[in-house]
């Protein structure tokens, strides 16, 4: 059996069942990923790739990929923070954390639309060696 030239592979929906188990369960993922929208949606893209597709390596999806879905994610967050804001405002609080000894603190705002949008995350470190406290 062949398909547009290639051999079919009867038994590939089975390979690729046990690549995505194997994928999950080596990594110490949970499995109910498998059935994540987002998992659903790379699996469905990945049948429209050419042959001659090369995955981004660690570089890439660290650097200039991650820094997209940051700014994709920000620019919505924005857009529905501030899409009713005329009329109901926009409410701004923060609160404070330590991770890995860094003293941050995190501004956050709200409005009808969005009940939590991370605006900026200030990092206290300077503050608290010179004997401040995280009140930036």
């Amino acid at each position: 059996m062949t398909l547009f030239g290639h051999s079919a592979d009867p038994h590939i929906a089975e390979r690729v069942n046990i690549a995505i188990a194997d994928f999950l369960h080596s990594n110490g993922l949970p499995s109910s990923l498998a059935e994540d929208d987002k998992f659903t949606k790379l699996i469905s893209l990945s049948r429209l790739l050419p042959k001659k597709y090369v995955l981004p390596n660690r570089k890439k999806v660290g650097g200039k990929l991650l820094d997209a879905i940051y700014q994709e994610s920000f620019d919505s967050s924005m857009k529905t923070l501030l899409s009713e804001s005329k009329i109901y405002g926009v409410s701004v609080f923060g609160d404070g954390a330590t991770i890995a000894k860094i003293p941050l603190i995190n501004v956050l705002g709200a409005s009808p639309n969005n009940s939590f949008a991370l605006l900026d995350i200030i990092d206290c470190t300077s503050e608290m060696a010179s004997g401040g406290e995280k009140t930036v």
